[in-house]
């Protein structure tokens, strides 16, 4: 019965007038284009030095979406009346392929590092490597201070952050990235499935990208490898960057869920092992990140054992230390920098061997209490 009704509709006449709705379906959507709110415009150069927390607030009162994954230039060319996605193309009137609609804006697409080759002239994996010989400058900051004393930290380094929950590894590596920022070294951070509220606690002083558990696994990846990408242009450059991630842990989760486990951690090896200096005058990548240990998560446990090997400098937080409140929680004895010797100075290195010496005779909590008071006095 519905086949009838449906060709007795296709066979009847139309009824008057209905061959003059098309004309009027132009004028129809023109007016409700026309009363689409319109974002409120701000110049760009009012944008351009605000700090990124402040084009955050101003982008999640307009409305842009996924702004967090957004990078700086895209918001300020989102606010300031562009738009960080695709532009709408008119449809032809027979289209053979309509363009597809993105779902959702995405990070402006990086040059692949073949491409860059041809702005420096070399591109980044074909830069010489030399072990890590000059310090990165850290400030008075306590915590910092204290790092500084167990585990110098150089340029081109890959460097681990390693604790179980609990023991204040991400508050220590946004710290140092703090730390370095004060002192004009380029820091940016990239955060991976981190919780949306705690992304302004990084912003204050850092260039954040940020991909939040609302983001799939597919878009953490992206935007780590985004990340990485820019910071090894940086490089290329001539600069000595600095790139932080919290965590690789979650990056390897996140690699897991994209493929398979054997996958997951070579991939996050990989990334890990970019770091490089490639000597003064020719720019250095140089990597920190947390990874969570001690925890029931056999993935966890794997990503930690394989990239402590590479990694040249590692810094391990003790349980016990922070149940007590002692912050850093930094585990003297189990806490190094390979090839410290080519960062310090004969003088320096043998000050800081005699003051670990004693550190390592002490019990865990002696040990903080020796550390922490060598720092404050400026050791």
């Amino acid at each position: 019965m519905s086949w009838f009704r449906s060709s007795r509709r296709r066979h009847s006449p139309e009824p008057p007038g209905a061959t003059e709705e098309p004309a009027r379906q132009p004028a129809v959507a023109e007016e409700e284009r026309a009363a689409e709110p319109q974002r409120p415009a701000v110049p760009a150069d009012e944008l351009e030095g605000r700090p990124l927390a402040d084009l955050h607030q101003l982008a999640a009162e307009a409305g842009v979406p996924r702004y967090r994954l957004l990078r700086r230039e895209q918001l300020v060319s989102a606010l300031s009346g562009g738009d960080a996605r695709p532009a709408r193309r008119e449809r032809p009137e027979r289209p053979e392929r309509p363009p597809p609609r993105e779902r959702q804006p995405r990070p402006e697409p990086v040059k692949s590092l073949e491409e860059l080759e041809g702005d420096s002239g070399t591109s980044f994996d074909e830069l010489p490597v030399q072990r890590p010989s000059r310090p990165l400058p850290l400030d008075d900051d306590l915590s910092v201070r204290m790092v500084g004393l167990v585990a110098p930290l150089g340029c081109g380094q890959r460097a681990l952050i390693a604790g179980p929950p609990g023991t204040g590894a991400t508050v220590l590596l946004r710290e140092l990235g703090r730390g370095l920022a004060r002192q004009g070294v380029q820091v940016s951070a990239v955060l991976v499935d981190v919780r949306p509220e705690e992304v302004p606690e990084w912003e204050a002083g850092l260039d954040v990208a940020a991909a939040d558990t609302g983001s799939s696994p597919r878009e953490q990846v992206a935007l780590a490898e985004d990340s990485l990408a820019r910071a090894k242009q940086a490089a290329e450059s001539g600069e000595d960057a600095v790139l932080l991630l919290d965590s690789l842990s979650r990056l390897a989760r996140a690699y897991g869920l994209t493929g398979d486990r054997l996958e997951a951690v070579e991939a996050t090896k990989r990334w890990f092992a970019a770091a490089r200096d490639a000597g003064e005058g020719r720019g250095s990548l140089t990597l920190i990140a947390a990874a969570r240990v001690g925890s029931e998560s056999s993935l966890e446990e794997l990503v930690h054992e394989t990239l402590a090997d590479s990694a040249n400098m590692v810094v391990r937080l003790n349980a016990e230390l922070a149940e007590r409140g002692r912050y850093p929680a930094i585990d003297v004895s189990r806490s190094r920098t390979l090839g410290e010797d080519a960062l310090l100075s004969e003088d320096r290195r043998r000050t800081l061997e005699n003051m670990r010496g004693v550190a390592r005779s002490l019990d865990a909590d002696e040990a903080w209490e020796f550390l922490a008071e060598r720092a404050r006095e400026g050791a």
